[in-house]
């Protein structure tokens, strides 16, 4: 019979995440998250499975890479830009 290699578990549940955990890792809100699905559609488009509620689960290793690729998030100017600039 066969069963997955050992660790696999803790391995899917640290990669394995949702938007809230992307914000938490990045150190940014939900809604900076939100505002990157929308406005990349490279992002967005990595969701490995989309729920019914509109949500969805990414692959972080992934994420992490386009995250790189795209610049973000930018901590220019620390956890929020200035109005003005």
């Amino acid at each position: 019979m066969w069963s997955p290699p050992p660790d696999a578990d803790a391995a899917i549940r640290e990669h394995l995440v949702y938007p809230a955990e992307i914000a938490r890792r990045t150190g940014v809100t939900r809604g900076a998250v939100g505002n990157w699905m929308a406005r990349y559609p490279t992002l967005a488009g990595l969701a490995i499975v989309e729920l019914w509620h509109g949500g969805a689960v990414f692959w972080w290793p992934q994420v992490a890479a386009e995250l790189e690729r795209l610049g973000l998030p930018d901590h220019r100017y620390g956890k929020r830009k200035p109005r003005d600039a």
